[in-house]
């Protein structure tokens, strides 16, 4: 460093400056306490990491592909082929407008987080401040955000889980299950977050379909789209349940990483 200066401290000012040190057992209790929060850091994001690639694999085993009926990894007592439904036949479009204002919560949809509030996403609002024409969507009811990203390049599709009712831009698409005793909700949420589905939105997607991000793709055709789903109600719950409980595992262990640093 001789003969070198930073941000205008020459060698001598900076070897000049005092610092304060405690006593040496002091030190060595500091040291350890931060080597371990180090150890604790590294822990979670190692977990976190490894659960999202367990989560990956099992999404591209647990439902068929490449034409298959059935998937490469099932769980045991399940042996009937899956069928191929017509979206519009288990689901119906929700139009329900904000008119009585039931709601003031803006709404975006993350591919990462979901519905979630755009305060909280953006730390700003985008919505008007007029929302009466806006979609009223309720928990337990899903969106699909048409804007394309690298994480979403057909979009996304997402459940709102977080709150009691909300409100979308009527650019989103919204829709909920005709009959949850034929069709299990957290499956189709898992459903979702698999790449099965892109196949079908790419083929309906109109020429020039990305304007600003956007794909121009017309509800009637969304809910002519096909969903691959178990015949047998039970292995849709049980699909669903696993998938959530390792979503809950990987946000368990990205807030510990995120709260220990």
């Amino acid at each position: 460093m001789q003969g070198t200066s930073i941000k205008g401290i020459t060698k001598d000012e900076l070897l000049s400056k005092t610092i304060m040190v405690p006593e040496y057992a002091e030190q060595q209790q500091i040291g350890v306490f931060f080597s371990n929060l180090d150890h604790l850091i590294t822990l979670h994001q190692r977990k976190y990491e490894k659960l999202l690639k367990v989560k990956k694999s099992m999404l591209e085993k647990m439902f068929p592909r490449d034409g298959a009926d059935v998937p490469e990894i099932r769980f045991d007592g399940f042996t009937d082929a899956w069928e191929q439904r017509k979206l519009g036949d288990i689901v119906e479009r929700i139009t329900r407008k904000n008119e009585s204002l039931e709601s003031t919560l803006p709404l975006t949809i993350s591919a990462q987080y979901g519905l979630i509030d755009q305060n909280e996403f953006f730390d700003k609002r985008i919505a008007s401040k007029d929302v009466s024409g806006y979609y009223l969507v309720r928990k337990g009811e899903y969106a699909y955000n048409k804007s394309t990203s690298s994480d979403a390049p057909w979009g996304a599709i997402k459940r709102l889980d977080r709150y009691e009712c909300g409100v979308l831009s009527t650019l989103y698409i919204v829709f909920r299950i005709l009959d949850e005793d034929k069709v299990n909700s957290d499956y189709l949420v898992t459903y979702y977050d698999t790449d099965l589905w892109h196949k079908g939105v790419q083929a309906i997607a109109a020429e020039g379909a990305r304007n600003h991000g956007l794909l121009n793709i017309a509800p009637a055709d969304f809910f002519e789209t096909t969903v691959s789903v178990p015949k047998d109600i039970e292995e849709q719950r049980k699909i669903g349940a696993y998938i959530m409980q390792l979503d809950n595992l990987i946000t368990l262990h990205q807030r510990k990483y995120n709260w220990y640093r």
